[in-house]
């Protein structure tokens, strides 16, 4: 079975998330067959696997994920999503970039080892969790075990790769998330009485006109933070009747603010409006919203260059390390201490869309410079 016929395969396997167990059991076989000295899948549902390092000491996580979001609106696909399609060397459907190709891409290039005879300088545990895509339960349950405990014995981390789609560009890091729910109140009444006072639009148009003219922090690296209202509600469904209270979803993505800014900069954009919001502590996520901050690795550090330099020689017209626009898993390991990067195949700016595809060239590329990497790096 070639890296290809796996990412087909398993691109027809649905895996949304909370229904990741096909393809936990699927990756399990396949890490199996391919010679890795342990596979196995957590009580929460991960999908895990190891192959031994020549040298004992901190070995490295590579780590993806293993659900994937809806299809929205199948009208809008090409192909069928979870047909496994494969057209000029090239895959398309949900998942086939986020993430099942830099998942797929990750165990063959251990594969790509153990076929030559030849090991990763230290160990290496591959992480993929489940619910990735609705806040980091799986993952955020694997780092409460660690160090890591596996078939052989505890695993303890000193890197870790997140392999979410770069372009095979080495990553530095990105910015938190912070999800709070704005509720803007009035009192219900028939349209045609044309009241102002009581009606939330008002207020809700005031701080969006205020939200407009804020100026977020800026990180020398991570760059400027966005505050971005996206979903609206009103507890009215009729045409003539204004609502009692209006419900602003906002999407704020931070780099240095810390929680009680958060709730500091909200109170200033609501000053005088008859409204009230959520806000949250560090680590908080569950349905009612959310507040991780990001992580940032900087650039001289060991990791970063020893990855880049490989990077550099294995793929040509290789870029300078980047950041992601998108949140990920890694903002976890990076918590607990764990030197954190990003390194994946395929184009970020096609995840989650109708369009989600990645080539064949990009996985491959991927594979060797990964496998390089890992017989050649030992964490400090």
């Amino acid at each position: 079975v070639s890296v290809a016929t796996f990412l087909q395969e398993i691109l027809q396997l649905e895996s949304r998330s909370g229904e990741e167990s096909r393809l936990a059991a699927r990756v399990v076989v396949e890490m199996q067959r391919l010679g890795f000295d342990a596979a196995w899948i957590d009580e929460t549902g991960n999908a895990l696997g190891l192959v031994r390092g020549v040298e004992r000491g901190a070995g490295v996580m590579l780590l993806t994920h293993l659900d994937h979001i809806d299809i929205g609106d199948l009208s809008l696909w090409q192909h069928p999503p979870f047909a496994g399609v494969l057209e000029d060397d090239v895959l398309h459907g949900r998942g086939a970039v986020d993430i099942k190709g830099p998942l797929a891409a990750q165990i063959y290039a251990l594969a790509k080892l153990l076929t030559a005879g030849q090991r990763p300088k230290r160990d290496v545990l591959i992480a993929m969790p489940v619910l990735e895509e609705t806040g980091g339960a799986g993952m955020m349950a694997l780092m409460r075990t660690l160090p890591i405990p596996t078939p052989l014995g505890d695993f303890a981390p000193g890197a870790c790769i997140v392999g979410e789609p770069s372009s095979n560009r080495v990553m530095l890091g990105h910015r938190g998330i912070c999800r709070s729910t704005i509720s803007f109140h009035g009192r219900a009444h028939h349209a045609s009485l044309g009241l102002t006072s009581d009606n939330p639009h008002f207020a809700l148009a005031k701080f969006l006109s205020r939200l407009e003219l804020f100026q977020p922090v800026t990180h020398d690296i991570l760059g400027s933070s966005s505050l971005t209202p996206t979903v609206i509600h009103a507890d009215t469904s009729s045409n003539n009747l204004t609502p009692n209270r209006i419900d602003l979803t906002l999407d704020w993505r931070t780099t240095t603010e810390t929680a009680s800014d958060v709730r500091s900069t909200l109170e200033t954009l609501l000053r005088g409006l008859p409204a009230t919001f959520t806000s949250f502590e560090d680590w908080h996520g569950d349905a009612t919203g959310i507040k991780h901050p990001g992580f940032v690795t900087q650039p001289d550090h060991p990791l970063v260059t020893a990855l880049q330099g490989v990077v550099a020689r294995a793929i040509p017209d290789s870029k300078a390390p980047g950041i992601w626009r998108f949140a990920t898993d890694g903002r976890f390991s990076h918590a607990q201490g764990i030197a954190t990067v990003g390194f994946g195949p395929g184009d970020e700016n096609l995840a989650h869309t109708t369009r989600e595809r990645i080539t064949i060239v990009d996985i491959e590329a991927h594979i060797k410079a990964l496998a390089a990497f890992l017989t050649s790096y030992a964490p400090t």
